[in-house]
């Protein structure tokens, strides 16, 4: 409705500052105008029918399937297909507001969750240190990174990171330039490249038929 009322604004802008003795001229901005009007009137009408379905008391199918999404917006919240966008979208449909209490000296923060429902619902979370930000790499990882590096390369270690469920500090799955930034970052050496082809590498086939065992047993 608000963008027909703008069409139909604009239209009429166009419309007056055509000079009225040019009759030729004025004719098509004022054929736009009737347009954006009759729009306008089409939007208005179409807008106001579907309100009024929305006014209507929800029948009792209509609860029940509006519960089972209510249970399913944590797993929503959490799938990976769920982009930031709509993750802001479930939060403004959920909460209220968000009170921080800090104090000037204290090292944890304070919040008080009010959801729509009329719940409240107490956090605490640590206060960030001056001249430090939230997106750094927490000092048990880069040990594990520092103790990996001894014998593995890069891609191998992203891979034990993403096995272990472990996550860069923004929340993403470990790739080899993740491992590669982390290890720049805090002057950790790079680790041994594996070599393609020698006498005693082998692929995980042959080291199965080597051991007598399935292909899968070498892979885990």
């Amino acid at each position: 409705m608000e963008r027909a009322r703008y069409e139909v604004e604009l239209a009429r802008r166009q419309y007056d500052s055509v000079d009225p003795q040019n009759r030729l001229v004025a004719r098509e901005p004022e054929r736009r105008f009737e347009k954006a009007l009759q729009e306008s009137d089409a939007v208005t009408a179409n807008a106001s029918e579907r309100l009024q379905k929305l006014e209507a008391p929800l029948s009792l199918a209509e609860e029940q399937q509006l519960k089972a999404y209510a249970e399913e917006v944590a797993k929503l919240w959490r799938a990976p297909g769920t982009r930031v966008q709509e993750r802001k979208r479930i939060a403004r449909c959920l909460l209220e507001k968000i009170v921080v209490l800090a104090a000037p000296e204290a090292e944890r923060l304070k919040a008080e969750v009010y959801w729509k429902g009329g719940e409240k619902t107490g956090l605490e979370a640590a206060r960030d240190k001056t001249g430090l930000h939230r997106y750094v790499t927490d000092p048990e990882l880069v040990e594990l990174v520092r103790t990996l590096a001894c014998e593995f390369s890069d891609e191998q270690i992203a891979r034990i990171l993403h096995r272990k469920r472990l996550q860069t500090p923004k929340g993403h799955a470990f790739k080899a330039y993740h491992v590669t930034n982390v290890r720049q970052g805090y002057g950790i050496a790079k680790g041994p490249a594996i070599p393609v082809q020698a006498e005693d590498v082998y692929t995980a086939e042959e080291a199965a038929e080597l051991l007598g065992v399935h292909r899968c047993m070498v892979i885990r």
